[in-house]
């Protein structure tokens, strides 16, 4: 009799053990003809790239032969992740001096960092070449010791029979100036500051150093900081 009470009495506890897990199981297991549960977000996500045609109109502040120089002009190209551009541009000198010429262009390349943001930053380089004309004198060009030949036999200076006037005689030829044409090759690299206005458009400030060469007597005349102001049109958006 006690035998039989305590196998009754431990099968109740394990009973009451075991319910708990059994109900929890069955309410584990799908229902029948449920629909399954929808899988976890994959923390992996595909974002499109940004790229898209540019523009941007520029002008450009500097010095040339010691003298402000202002050029206009711009570049384009395709902008990859609103990041890197690849283009051309070109740029003409507007406020020559005393004959002075110069036009330039030629392979643009951009970094743009932060073009998500009020401010960003980047760095711009152009590599290609131009054509400048520049006053240039006798003796520079010529040489000092080399006399300069008079392709006239007769040349009268002020009035006739040597009567030069009372500013005296005239200077010699070899103090003259000429003008001096010549193409170069040029790189310009340049830090940007950059102003996001819209998704589409941005302020472009930034400051270089236009370095010139293979231009005979008159490149380091070219050469010299500059600073330019910019506008970017495009380029993708947000």
């Amino acid at each position: 009799m006690r035998e039989r009470l305590v196998r009754t009495l431990g099968a109740l506890v394990l009973g009451v053990a075991l319910a708990p897990l059994a109900a929890s199981a069955q309410d584990a297991a799908p229902a029948q003809g449920a629909a399954p549960a929808p899988p976890p977000p994959s923390p992996l996500g595909v974002q499109p790239v940004e790229s898209g045609w540019m523009a941007a109109p520029d002008i450009k502040f500097g010095s040339i032969d010691h003298r402000t120089a202002t050029f206009v002009g711009g570049y384009a190209g395709w902008v990859t992740d609103r990041t890197f551009l690849v283009g051309g541009g070109a740029y003409w000198l507007a406020n020559g001096h005393d004959g002075t010429e110069m036009a330039y262009g030629g392979l643009v390349l951009e970094w743009m960092a932060r073009t998500d943001r009020r401010i960003g930053f980047g760095a711009r380089a152009l590599i290609g070449g131009g054509e400048a004309t520049m006053p240039i004198s006798y003796a520079v060009r010529y040489g000092r010791d080399t006399p300069v030949v008079v392709p006239h036999d007769d040349i009268h200076f002020g009035g006739h029979h040597g009567d030069h006037g009372p500013g005296g005689p005239p200077p010699p030829l070899s103090n003259g100036r000429a003008l001096r044409s010549d193409t170069f090759f040029i790189t310009e690299p340049q830090a940007n500051l950059l102003v996001n206005l819209t998704d589409w458009c941005r302020l472009n400030a930034g400051v270089g150093y236009r370095l010139v060469g293979a231009a005979n007597d008159i490149d380091d005349r070219l050469r010299g900081a500059s600073g330019t102001i910019a506008v970017q049109f495009g380029g993708g958006s947000n």
